[in-house]
């Protein structure tokens, strides 16, 4: 059986042409992801809130927390501190 590569000045031998296969159509485009990402970031503290209306103190806690963490990691990542140049 001969390879693949060229040895002692034999020619390789040239594999047929495969095309890619098809990729599969994504559930959703980036745009729609980036909108239902920021509707959920937006959604934290009512539901929050919500929740800690409701008696489920520390679900709701958790909820207000991660959003006030978030705008204020954001924060940290804008200014001049934070941000590398």
């Amino acid at each position: 059986m001969k390879s693949l590569f060229a040895q002692s000045g034999e020619k390789p031998i040239a594999k047929p042409y495969e095309p890619r296969p098809k990729m599969p159509k994504p559930l959703l485009t980036t745009e729609q992801a980036f909108y239902i990402v920021i509707g959920i970031i937006l959604l934290m503290p009512v539901a929050g809130t919500f929740l800690y209306r409701r008696g489920h103190l520390l679900a709701g806690r958790i909820l207000i927390g991660l959003f006030i963490l978030l705008i204020l990691i954001n924060l940290l990542g804008t200014s001049e501190i934070g941000a590398k140049k």
